[in-house]
């Protein structure tokens, strides 16, 4: 059985298969529900940047993920965002891998 991450942003918590990034569920927030058109998570763009493996955080961010559109666009993740809180040596790592969301098994 596979294992499913959530990422969460403002317009709800997306659901993806550990393995090959595919969305499996999406709650929209109140907000709206700007995140239905996501088809699946680039998490190995992700394994990459960071050399860990996202199955270890309890969640990620939705700014922190490249993302692959219904229509085939690419999202890539936020450049800023990264910059700010994206270190694994960094006391901003508990944001990426913190106890918004968690690996369900």
């Amino acid at each position: 059985m596979n294992r499913t991450i959530e990422i969460a942003g403002t317009w709800g918590t997306l659901y993806v298969d550990a393995a090959d990034g595919k969305v499996t569920d999406y709650e929209p927030s109140a907000e709206g529900d700007e995140y239905k058109n996501i088809a699946r998570v680039n998490l190995d763009e992700w394994r990459e940047h960071y050399n860990a493996s996202p199955s270890g955080c309890s969640s990620l961010d939705i700014l922190d993920v490249g993302v692959f559109l219904d229509d085939g666009r690419y999202d890539p993740p936020e450049a800023d965002w990264r910059r700010e809180y994206g270190s694994p040596d960094s006391s901003s790592w508990a944001i990426l891998c913190g106890p918004m969301g968690r690996v369900i098994p």
